[in-house]
């Protein structure tokens, strides 16, 4: 499958598709690589993570699947199983949505999300996990 290149990666606590190719997106963190994710505890919590992948045109039948690892250490925090696609050829853009929940980040750092068709790296991000408190809003 001539895979597309990804320009976007959304992290969010969930993504939710939607009538005529639309997606709502619940508890946006960012775009990454500029994403920063404040952790309470990490022990006792499992967070929900969502990954919304967006690219230009492909085509053809694949299988994909997403890796989150810890940078420092090379240890995989979450792996998706892999996913069947078939992106029709014309279409004019493409998306990929990794929803995971109760994902156990180890501690603060960087994390990369990498992306995988078939056994082929096709993307790679990254985004910042710390320890503390969201802000309050008013």
């Amino acid at each position: 499958m001539p895979f597309p290149e990804i320009r976007y990666c959304l992290i969010s606590e969930e993504v939710r598709p939607e009538p005529r190719g639309k997606f709502t997106v619940l508890g946006l963190f960012g775009v990454a690589p500029h994403v920063r994710i404040l952790v309470k505890d990490f022990v006792n919590l499992g967070l929900r993570l969502s990954f919304a992948l967006f690219g230009g045109s492909g085509s053809g039948p694949g299988e994909v699947n997403l890796l989150v690892v810890e940078q420092s250490t090379g240890a995989v925090v979450a792996k998706t199983p892999s996913l069947k696609v078939d992106i029709p050829p014309g279409d004019y853009s493409s998306s990929f949505i990794f929803n995971l929940n109760g994902v156990r980040i180890p501690g603060p750092g960087l994390y990369e999300v990498r992306l995988f068709s078939g056994a082929d790296p096709v993307f790679n991000t990254s985004f910042e996990v710390q320890q503390g408190d969201a802000p309050q809003t008013a």
